[in-house]
């Protein structure tokens, strides 16, 4: 090995255990987003969905829910039938973009109302 390149390596091995040697501070954790609730819908009944949001919203408001939660309604597959956007949902039905519109705005307000 010539005198350069024995230079260059206990230059390296010397960097590397010096790196190592220097207190690292721990990364800040993200915290934790809250809890999330998923529901795979096979319903569109806006009375069924009403009752989902009430549920959630009444556990928040007695406290034995997060202020801070997330909630995913997934109703399904995308389909376009007849030239008509909507889903196919879990109960193996077609539901139209407006159903599945209609039974969102329907577990918001079951949320906020009760």
């Amino acid at each position: 090995m010539t005198g350069i390149l024995r230079r260059a390596a206990t230059l390296l091995a010397t960097s590397v255990v010096a790196v190592a040697l220097i207190p690292v501070q721990p990364a800040l954790a993200l915290t934790y987003p809250g809890t999330v609730w998923s529901y795979y819908m096979s319903s569109v009944s806006t009375s069924t969905v009403y009752d989902l949001g009430c549920t959630l919203g009444t556990a928040r408001k007695d406290g034995s829910a997060p202020q801070d939660a997330l909630v995913f309604l997934d109703f399904g597959q995308a389909q376009l039938r007849n030239g008509v956007y909507g889903t196919w949902d879990f109960s193996n039905t077609y539901r139209t973009v407006t159903q599945v519109q209609a039974a969102s705005v329907a577990y918001a307000h079951g949320f906020y109302v009760c």
